[in-house]
């Protein structure tokens, strides 16, 4: 499914490190590591914050990018 490992989130530079389906890892300058799942909704781009990393590891990311996906997905959530 994605491409970040565990490894690699650890050792991501600054910057924006896609893992693929919607899910980022964001590294900023002071080291903070934020997990963001970009996704489309009426025609314009979103962005949900899912959390910092470690308290939101990158198996938990995945299931909660996967969560989201579901209910965009789903048009009885959708109003």
């Amino acid at each position: 499914m994605g491409k970040l490992s565990d490894k690699a989130v650890q050792a991501a530079d600054v910057g924006k490190h896609a893992d693929g389906e919607g899910l980022t890892l964001v590294v900023k300058d002071n080291g903070t590591r934020v997990w963001w799942f970009r996704y489309r909704f009426g025609g314009k781009e979103k962005t949900l914050s899912i959390g910092k990393y470690p308290l939101i590891n990158l198996k938990d990311a995945r299931e909660r990018a996967f969560e989201a996906r579901k209910l965009l997905a789903n048009p009885a959530t959708r109003y």
